[in-house]
């Protein structure tokens, strides 16, 4: 574990850019009928909606 946040930060942006280039590669070599392919699909809308829902819901009067 990283003992400084600016190494925290780099970890984690270096994990999330390797993540992003292997869904990529799933979805370009997977063939639609499999798993391996559908699951970088409904996670980047999960991951939008993650960030969306708690800041309609602290917006909402």
């Amino acid at each position: 574990m990283p003992d400084r946040p600016r190494h925290y930060l780099r970890q984690q942006l270096r994990w999330m850019r390797g993540t992003t280039v292997r869904h990529l590669w799933w979805l370009r070599h997977m063939p639609l009928r499999s798993l391996g392919f559908w699951m970088p699909v409904v996670e980047y809308p999960h991951l939008v909606l993650a960030l969306l829902v708690p800041v309609a819901v602290l917006a909402t009067p």
